[in-house]
């Protein structure tokens, strides 16, 4: 490990180098504590967000490179994104807002599609790379179902009307922007 990027309620994220392949990467490793129904519950999130990120393949998500057990905890490794978040790089020119609001946006489509909702859009939760593009992160609190589990592992062409569907858009394009610009 060599420095810690955050710490959440559930998990702590840090930069480590990947010996396997020579770069720095993000582990994102369960923090277990509470009741056994607790950390019952939480592994169960946490292993879901990581199986979600692993079957999402769209260049606005954080892309997971590897997951494993150590010593009996859940973990997995993503790609490193060095360019900050939004927290950290504001205040941006509105062309660049713009940017990255269609970076956000593409994500949030992609997750739509696919039945979930993306809960917490925050600056925090929107990192951008190097070369200027921006990602979702910490897909922890998405809402999904049974359900939606089964029609995004379908990932049947074209999709249907989900009832409700205007509503949770108009949430999270609530929550875009105030995420996109920042606080007042």
């Amino acid at each position: 490990v060599e420095t810690q990027l955050g710490r959440g309620g559930t998990a702590t994220v840090s930069c480590v180098f990947d010996r396997n392949t020579g770069e720095r990467v993000a582990l994102k490793q369960l923090s277990p504590h509470g009741s056994p129904a607790v950390v019952a519950r939480m592994r169960t999130l946490f292993e879901r967000e990581c199986l979600t990120l692993t079957l999402l393949n769209h260049p606005r998500i954080v892309r997971v490179l590897d997951h494993g057990l150590n010593e009996d905890v859940p973990y997995y490794t993503m790609e490193l994104l060095s360019g900050g978040d939004l927290m950290e790089i504001a205040p941006l020119p509105w062309q660049r807002v713009c940017e990255i609001g269609r970076d956000v946006c593409s994500a949030l489509s992609l997750l739509h599609a696919r039945r979930m909702v993306y809960r917490d859009l925050t600056p925090r939760n929107v990192r951008c790379t190097s070369d200027g593009l921006a990602k979702l992160i910490d897909l922890g609190a998405l809402a999904h179902n049974a359900r939606a589990i089964r029609a995004f592992m379908a990932a049947l062409p074209g999709g249907r009307a989900v009832p409700g569907l205007v509503g949770v858009v108009k949430a999270n394009a609530y929550g875009h922007g105030a995420s996109i610009a920042g606080p007042t």
